[in-house]
């Protein structure tokens, strides 16, 4: 049976907390690179590297290997936003967190190359130190190993001490309520059942409301992206030049930011299989959600902050995106509220 006294180690906030701020500064770093893509300084650091040896090698122009650098930062930022809500779930004692961590530890140092390998490193670094002991018993429900007593020298004992004698008394004093099991009883503060604060689910309360809303917003908005995005593939399949047309007249400045027609197509047909997949695994997640899963639950807290992240990051260029940001961030809010958490691992 898990042990959900056992107190904390001090292995465990610390790695937690080395994700939480090691994402937090990946996202920022990742904000700064994709505003600085497009300038002359960041073009000109990528001509120089296509131009020297390793850089000839991939076989790149400028613009692919900018366009690479947006899709890589992107990923990363999502990482790490998902990172930093995880480690939070970590400290909750959670293994599924752990688990999903673990996952996106690899994607993380990967990508994280572009925004600065540092960051990323220590991340991942403090991942791994979820799985060293103490921290590994602990978040698995598990009492502690305790350490190892080394054995102490023996020391000879002491002769006692002479007798004293008891000083010469009439008697005891009798004490008024001494050995009154009622009384005693009466004047010790009654037992607590939970602790100051806290908030236990009810059994039997019924599906928290922001669960309710939370799940709604997420099927109402995977079905509008899942249904948008397979329409747009199924025209690029079918009618290429329809698609593109379309995004050259609503984005003039693709053609003169160096964009093939052959670059826009592929990355419309790739982000738009992508947004499929993803709109129907978030459709799936919030069906286990609702049923209380704790697994779902954690992964689709993740698909929400890390869909919030992704139209961030696109509504810099297109403030349409601020629509499906708002449906992202408010169900996120939704699925941390108290209640909700409660209900979860009840």
């Amino acid at each position: 049976m898990p042990d959900k006294t056992a107190p904390r180690p001090a292995q465990v906030t610390l790695a937690a907390w080395l994700v939480m701020a090691g994402s937090l500064v990946v996202v920022v770093a990742a904000f700064d690179q994709i505003a600085g893509l497009h300038t002359m300084e960041t073009r000109q650091a990528v001509e120089e590297f296509l131009n020297d040896d390793v850089g000839k090698t991939l076989g790149l122009d400028v613009q692919s290997t900018l366009s690479l650098m947006r899709v890589l930062t992107m990923i990363a930022a999502a990482c790490a936003t998902a990172a930093g809500i995880l480690g939070y779930q970590v400290l909750q004692r959670s293994r599924s967190a752990r688990f999903v961590l673990t996952l996106l530890a690899t994607p993380l140092f990967l990508t994280g190359v572009v925004v600065g390998g540092l960051i990323p490193s220590m991340v991942v670094g403090a991942i791994v130190m979820l799985w060293f002991q103490p921290a590994r018993d602990w978040v698995d429900g598990k009492t502690p190993r305790p350490a190892p007593v080394t054995p102490k020298a023996q020391v000879p004992p002491s002769p006692p001490p002479p007798p004293i004698s008891p000083p010469h008394d009439s008697g005891a004093r009798p004490v008024s309520g001494f050995g009154d099991r009622t009384s005693l009883l009466d004047s010790l503060p009654p037992p607590r059942t939970a602790p100051i604060g806290a908030a236990p689910y009810a059994v039997g309360a019924g599906r928290p409301p922001a669960l309710v809303w939370a799940c709604v917003l997420t099927w109402a908005g995977s079905a509008l992206t899942f249904v948008a995005m397979l329409v747009t593939v199924v025209v690029m399949v079918v009618s290429p030049d329809l698609v593109t047309d379309e995004l050259l007249r609503q984005n003039p400045n693709l053609e003169s930011d160096g964009l093939s027609v052959d670059s826009l197509r592929s990355t419309v047909l790739y982000a738009g299989s992508l947004l499929v997949v993803w709109s129907l695994t978030a459709i799936v997640l919030a069906a286990y959600a609702w049923r209380g899963r704790p697994w779902a639950w954690t992964a689709l807290v993740v698909s929400s902050a890390s869909a919030s992240v992704m139209c961030l990051l696109a509504a810099l260029t297109n403030p349409v995106l601020l629509l499906p940001l708002g449906v992202c961030v408010a169900a996120t809010v939704l699925l941390m509220r108290p209640e909700v958490r409660a209900f979860i691992n009840r």
